[in-house]
């Protein structure tokens, strides 16, 4: 996250505990955080839950390092989510799906591309959406593509069945 967006999500989050605590600093307590993390419970995911306490932690520990009179940062606890694993789809039903698209028409090849894309190369499809012809190489079958969630660039490779689709469907395709 880079610090711009992680400023918007702290105001976002600070802004949402303000509806739960007086105006003024010093007299917000911990009653004031235990509401507010009741209702956070009930209306949002476990992830957002962490990323609202980190915000409040980080607002307060900062209150306090510049002098404010306000509660103890470090008594504002949070627990650690768990990541649910993403669930994968089996061999079978990636069959199923290629099944499905009609790779004599340009929108059938154009489908089965992108479906043999994300299954070999675990990309997200706004990563594939947004790769240029410019980021893939022949051999040995890669690209280089950018995580905007990591902002940072990462080889990807893919099957060299997934190649030749690649292949005729750009040889297909009209330039834009």
């Amino acid at each position: 996250m880079t610090s711009s967006s992680a400023s918007r999500v702290y105001q976002h989050y600070l802004d949402k505990f303000l509806l739960f605590s007086p105006e003024a600093l010093e007299d917000i307590s911990m009653q004031h955080i235990v509401a507010y993390k009741k209702h956070i419970d009930e209306n949002l995911q476990n992830t957002s839950v962490y990323m609202a306490f980190v915000a409040l932690r980080t607002f307060f520990g900062y209150c306090q390092t510049m002098g404010y009179k306000t509660i103890n940062y470090r008594a504002i606890q949070y627990q650690k989510y768990k990541v649910e694993p993403i669930p994968q789809i089996h061999d079978e039903t990636y069959e199923r799906m290629l099944a499905l698209c009609d790779t004599t028409n340009f929108h059938g090849l154009r489908n089965s591309l992108a479906i043999r894309m994300l299954y070999d190369t675990g990309v997200r499809v706004r990563e594939l959406v947004d790769l240029n012809t410019e980021q893939v190489t022949q051999q040995p079958c890669s690209a280089t593509i950018f995580r905007r969630k990591l902002s940072k660039y990462r080889p990807i490779f893919w099957s060299q069945t997934t190649q030749n689709y690649l292949e005729s469907y750009l040889s297909r395709r009209t330039p834009l």
